[in-house]
């Protein structure tokens, strides 16, 4: 039965014609919806070609101590204002002093009392930062207090004011003294300026060298 079948099949293959007239629209109808088909689907594809953007920031990845100390002051402290220079690696940020020593002197902020899931208060996250090394670097922060007359001239003709400036900056240093930062990666000053406001200088702490030992002259007369 089947070496039958198989044996008409071939006879009616035989007697069969291939009329191209016919046959070529109904392929190229074909390939027209196919071909079709295919580039609406391609246009809705995204483009895994990296964008210009992402081709402009790439290798700009790492985070800086300066990058996270800016995060900081932005989502925890109002009304800054930060000036940067990137190339010397070196932030300034003015803050109000009532908000900058509300943030520091604020009580419950010893880290044996904060649990796993509490968020990191202000002064031990702004300790850390200062004094972990990135890439080799640690950071120190200048603190200025700025005054409406000129230092000078508020120490000798106001006196009261003067020293009542001079403690309040010296309560912040204190302050971030004993939660952990060395004297010398920080330092105190008082301007003229907008009063009550604090200009806090971050810069990479650079160690003083010690001078070489001076070297005995060359060239002097001889023993006899």
């Amino acid at each position: 039965m089947f070496i039958m079948l198989l044996a008409f099949f071939i006879v009616l293959n035989a007697l069969s014609s291939y009329e191209e007239n016919k046959a070529d629209p109904i392929l190229g109808s074909l390939q027209n919806t196919f071909s079709s088909a295919t580039s609406n689907i391609a246009q809705r594809l995204p483009s895994v070609r990296p964008s210009e953007s992402e081709e402009e920031f790439k290798g700009e990845g790492q985070t800086t101590t300066v990058d996270r100390i800016k995060d900081l002051f932005r989502g925890r402290i109002a009304q800054i204002e930060i000036k940067e220079n990137k190339e010397r690696g070196i932030m300034m940020v003015e803050v109000p002093y009532a908000e900058f020593s509300t943030a520091i002197l604020a009580m419950g902020q010893n880290l044996d009392d904060i649990g796993e899931s509490e968020e990191m208060p202000f002064l031990p996250t702004l300790v850390s930062l200062l004094q972990t090394e990135n890439n080799g670097q640690r950071y120190r922060i200048d603190m200025i207090l700025k005054t409406t007359a000129d230092p000078i001239d508020l120490k000798s003709l106001q006196p009261e004011a003067f020293r009542s400036a001079r403690d309040k900056i010296g309560k912040l240093s204190r302050r971030l003294g004993t939660a952990g930062i060395p004297d010398h990666f920080m330092s105190i000053g008082l301007r003229q300026g907008r009063e009550n406001m604090l200009d806090l200088i971050f810069k990479p702490y650079e160690e003083l060298s010690e001078l070489p030992p001076a070297q005995p002259e060359q060239g002097g007369a001889a023993n006899e």
